[in-house]
């Protein structure tokens, strides 16, 4: 299982990152990460963090991620939250 940070960058961002070390990967990994508004997909990466903008200030987010290889998905990660400044 993969582990995820977030912390408030800017008025209306975030930055979520996750921790390669705790997954058991194959091969490349992409980084799946979702904010929970209904569970949009934020962002789609092959690095271990990315930048979520366009979120609005005062308000929290909840974060997961997971890896995504040639064998398919794995599990989400567990959750992590961010107030956005």
């Amino acid at each position: 299982m993969l582990g995820v940070g977030a912390s408030a960058r800017a008025r209306t961002s975030s930055a979520a990152r996750y921790c390669p070390k705790c997954s058991a990967g194959s091969g490349a990994i992409t980084l799946d990460a979702s904010a929970r508004n209904g569970w949009q997909r934020a962002e789609i990466s092959v690095r271990q963090s990315c930048v979520v903008k366009g979120l609005t200030a005062g308000m929290k987010y909840w974060f997961r991620v997971r890896a995504v290889n040639a064998h398919g998905p794995g599990p989400w990660s567990n959750l992590a939250s961010v107030r956005v400044k």
